[in-house]
C-alpha cells in the first residue's frame, strides 16, 4: 500500500473534516475566482452561473468537468482562461488545412472575443462553443454532434464543425474573401462578418482586429501588415461608432441618424405623425420601437422591442429613401423564428415586388448596405441587376435561400441586421 495511504485510525476524523471544509468552503471560492476571471475578460456574456451541465446530460450550461466530459482539460472547468493549449490546436488545425497565417489569426481573434477559447462556453441566450454559435446554427452543430455519437463540447468535434461550415454549407461564402485578407486585423474583419455576425450597434465586433493582430505576432514572431484603409469589413471601427449628438437634424443618405433611444423613439413618433412612417400593426410595433435597446429575445413566448440600431435603419428608411416607411413586423408581431426579428435586428416592409414603391425601396436598403449594417435582404423577385443579400455579402436568391423561402417574400422585403 503507498505509503501515503496508511493513515493511523485517531487521525482519520480529521482528514475527513479537512476534506470537507476543501470541498465546501475551498473550492467554490475558486470557482467564484475563476468566474469573475473568465467574465471580466470576456465582457460577462460568456458566463452563465445559473446553469451546469455535463456530458451525460448534454445540457447547455457551463462549466462542464473537464476530463470527466471526454475532451481533456480543455474547457472553462479547467480553470485556464485563454488556454494556451487550446490556441495551438486551433492554430495548427487551421495551418494544416492551408489557410494563411493572416487568416488564421483573423478566425482566432474573433474566437478570443467570442469566447476565450473556450469549446465549453455558453452565453445568457444560449449560444454555445469556441465561436458562439446561435438558434438554429447552435441547433445544427450539437445535432451533428449527437449523429455522430460526439461530445459537442469537444474542441476537435468543434473545429471540424467550422470547417465544415465554411466548405459545405452557405457559411462558405467566408472562405474566397478570408484567403485574399492580406493582414489579420482585415482578416478578422472579413470572419466577423460574414460568418460571426454579432450585433454591431452595440460594439460586439470591436477590437477582434486588435487580437488577431497580437496573435499572429504571438505566432510567427512577425510584426502583422496594416488592416488596409479600404477594408471589405461593415463592422469596423470607423463605421459603428457611437454617436450622442442630441439634435434630430435629418439624416444623410447612406448613413444612420444621431442619437440615444429616447430621442430616437421620439423622433420616430414625429416622422409617424407626418405620414413618413406607417405601423400596419400599430400596438405591437410601437410597443417594440418604444422598448429600444431593451429586446426580449427568442424564445420567449411575448418576445418585444428592437435593438437601437433597427430604429435607427427604420429613421433612415423614412428620410432618405423617398418611400414610405412601411412596417408590418419587428420582434413582438413576428412568430418567433430563432432569427433576427427575434433578437430585434429585423423589420419586414410589405411593399409588393415588381411595385415602383417596392424596387426603390429595395435599391435604397441594397445600395446603402454597408452603412446600415445589412445582413440580409430577401425579396422575390428582386429589381433587375440586383441580388439578394446573406452574411452581408451580395448573393444567389435561389440559391442562397431557396424557393420556400422566396415564396414567402413576393409581398414584401425582409431586412435584417
Amino acid at each position: 500500500m503507498p505509503k501515503f495511504l496508511k493513515i493511523e485510525k485517531r487521525y482519520k476524523l480529521s482528514y475527513i473534516l479537512i476534506a470537507f471544509i476543501y470541498v465546501f468552503v475551498a473550492s467554490p471560492a475558486q470557482v467564484s475566482a475563476r468566474d469573475a476571471m473568465f467574465r471580466a475578460q470576456n465582457h460577462v456574456l460568456y458566463s452563465d452561473d445559473c446553469t451546469t451541465s455535463d456530458s451525460k446530460s448534454g445540457g447547455s450550461g457551463t462549466p462542464f468537468s473537464g476530463s470527466g466530459a471526454g475532451c481533456g482539460e480543455q474547457g472553462y472547468a479547467s480553470g485556464v482562461s485563454n488556454s494556451e493549449a487550446n490556441k495551438k490546436q486551433i492554430w495548427s488545425y487551421f495551418k494544416n488545412k492551408g489557410l494563411s497565417d493572416e487568416a488564421v489569426a483573423g478566425i482566432m481573434g474573433n474566437m478570443e472575443k467570442e469566447s476565450a477559447f473556450m469549446p465549453d462556453a455558453v452565453n445568457w441566450i444560449d449560444c454555445k462553443g469556441v465561436v458562439q454559435w446561435c438558434y438554429s446554427r447552435a441547433d445544427n452543430m450539437v445535432a451533428k454532434a449527437a449523429a455522430e455519437g460526439k461530445d459537442w463540447r469537444c474542441l476537435d468535434y468543434q473545429l471540424d464543425y467550422i470547417w465544415y461550415e465554411i466548405t459545405e454549407t452557405s457559411e462558405s461564402q467566408v472562405m474566397e474573401p478570408l484567403k485574399a485578407a492580406t493582414s489579420p486585423g482585415q482578416a478578422a474583419n472579413i470572419f466577423h462578418d460574414l460568418f460571426e455576425r454579432s450585433n454591431t450597434a452595440t460594439g460586439e465586433n470591436l477590437g477582434r482586429d486588435t487580437m488577431a493582430e497580437n496573435i499572429y505576432r504571438e505566432y510567427t514572431g512577425k510584426d502583422p501588415a496594416p488592416n488596409p484603409e479600404a477594408s471589405t469589413s461593415t463592422g469596423g471601427k470607423e463605421a459603428n461608432q457611437c454617436k450622442t449628438k442630441g439634435d434630430a437634424e435629418p439624416s444623410k443618405d447612406g448613413s444612420l441618424p444621431d442619437g440615444e433611444c429616447a430621442e430616437l423613439i421620439e423622433r420616430v413618433k414625429k416622422l409617424k405623425n407626418e405620414g413618413k412612417i406607417l405601423l400596419m400593426n400599430e400596438a405591437p410595433e410601437m410597443e417594440d420601437i418604444e422598448r429600444c435597446g431593451q429586446v426580449s429575445a427568442c424564445p420567449s413566448g411575448d418576445h418585444v422591442g428592437i435593438e437601437k440600431k433597427t430604429v435607427q435603419v427604420l429613421i433612415a428608411v423614412a428620410e432618405q429613401s423617398g418611400v414610405v416607411a412601411k412596417v408590418y413586423a419587428l420582434n413582438k408581431d413576428h412568430f418567433c423564428d430563432k432569427g433576427e426579428h427575434g433578437k430585434g435586428l429585423a423589420i419586414d416592409f410589405p411593399y409588393n415586388a415588381g411595385t415602383p414603391e417596392g424596387e426603390k425601396l429595395y435599391k435604397f436598403l441594397y445600395d446603402n448596405a454597408a452603412s446600415l449594417g445589412t445582413n440580409k435582404l430577401i425579396y422575390s423577385p428582386t429589381p433587375s441587376g440586383y441580388e439578394c443579400m446573406g452574411g452581408g455579402a451580395p448573393v444567389s436568391c435561389v440559391g442562397y435561400y431557396g424557393e420556400d423561402t422566396l415564396s414567402g417574400h413576393q409581398d414584401h422585403i425582409h431586412l435584417s441586421l
